[in-house]
């Protein structure tokens, strides 16, 4: 590459994931790097998700190359600018395809962090958006991240969600001595007038994992922008949910690794 100057010292790789969909993943990998891109970081979204949301969102529809070339071809990694600071490799349903060939690959499980090595130095950030499943996909994304973030909208599935993943890494790091430490958790969508979301959140907080101070609080503003197939920061920068992603991105890159 060489085309991306980076300003950061050591490029912080983090996985964004939750087994249940549903949970603000893509919505917020989206507005997370592009909040890292607005201050100044210089950010690489990674669409892990055959789903293709964290693509189609940043206004990308069936996208000639996409990570799956990467993954099981060799090609180079494919980015694309969507605007100053923020690029992005995207994927589409044909992502589906590669789950198969990795788990029959030497080494399958490693592809993504193999491929990384080579681009890291060019970012500040990279971010993943994980698909809703533990699948090979998920495990190279795991596997390929220095931090780990869970996004719960606060519901009773959503936190056996969380806690799948984090055994998922526990087994991990058993089983190959992977380095990937939990970042944090953060609640999204979350309206504090419902009594069932004050329970799920108080039981989250009773685990003594670490919460992120920042609450995205439910807010029409940031599914329009999803919608528009742009971020939030864009789209109404003085919305309630431009506060709450700004605040959680202060939060994210006020931690040193």
């Amino acid at each position: 590459m060489g085309l991306i100057s980076s300003s950061a010292d050591v490029c912080r790789v983090i996985c964004i994931s939750n087994h249940k969909g549903g949970q603000a993943k893509s919505t917020s990998a989206h507005n997370i790097g592009a909040g890292l891109a607005k201050i100044g970081y210089k950010v690489l979204l990674l669409d892990m998700d055959p789903q293709g949301n964290l693509t189609e969102g940043l206004g990308i529809v069936s996208p000639i190359h996409q990570l799956v070339d990467a993954l099981l071809d060799g090609c180079d990694l494919p980015i694309i600018s969507i605007k100053e600071n923020l690029y992005v490799s995207p994927s589409d349903l044909d992502l589906g395809d590669a789950e198969l060939h990795l788990t029959n690959k030497i080494g399958g499980f490693a592809t993504l962090k193999q491929i990384l090595k080579e681009y890291k130095a060019e970012f500040d950030y990279v971010i993943i958006d994980c698909p809703p499943s533990i699948s090979i996909l998920t495990q190279n994304a795991l596997i390929a991240s220095d931090e780990l973030i869970i996004p719960v909208h606060p519901d009773f599935y959503a936190v056996k969600g969380m806690n799948r993943i984090i055994d998922i890494v526990a087994q991990l790091k058993s089983v190959i001595g992977l380095e990937l430490s939990l970042l944090g958790v953060f609640f999204a969508n979350v309206d504090k007038r419902q009594i069932i979301q004050q329970e799920a959140m108080a039981r989250v907080n009773s685990l003594n994992l670490p919460v992120f101070d920042t609450i995205i609080r439910s807010n029409v503003k940031v599914k329009e922008a999803s919608a528009l197939r742009t971020d939030i920061f864009n789209y109404d920068p003085k919305s309630f949910g431009a506060i709450d992603y700004m605040n959680l991105v202060k939060e994210i890159s006020n931690v040193k690794t």
